[in-house]
């Protein structure tokens, strides 16, 4: 969600479900918004957010064991390839592309991501600690 921009996932929102440990989530329609003043997640602090439980279904106080190892989620947002990113592009619906934010500013968001997934999970792991 901190990737993504999408703020909106908070415990009096939570737009996700629990099976077991499965976890499916849902309802993306504010993801890639413009937030004034919000750090980018690989800026120290970026996900600062994280660690107040009001903010975020997903904040640090809700977690009894932490993440610490993020080797598999960086290897998988790494092996995202440019050509990857345009085949996403040439599945979104036209009337998609025309609801504001453009998904040239969507992919560019998403490819300064993946060049920076080891920052932002260094940034994770100073909340989770």
């Amino acid at each position: 969600d901190q990737i993504i921009k999408n703020y909106d996932r908070r415990p009096a929102n939570p737009n996700c479900l629990f099976k077991g440990d499965d976890l499916l989530i849902f309802d993306h329609e504010l993801a890639f918004g413009t937030t004034l003043f919000q750090k980018q997640p690989w800026e120290n602090e970026g996900l600062n957010d994280l660690s107040l439980k009001d903010k975020h279904i997903f904040a640090a106080p809700y977690f009894k064991n932490k993440p610490f190892d993020f080797s598999q989620f960086i290897l998988n947002w790494k092996n995202i390839t440019d050509k990857r990113f345009q085949e996403y592009v040439s599945c979104i619906p036209v009337e998609w592309s025309q609801q504001g934010t453009t998904t040239t500013q969507i992919i560019n968001d998403l490819k300064q991501a993946r060049d920076q997934i080891e920052l932002i999970c260094s940034e994770a792991l100073k909340v989770f600690k």
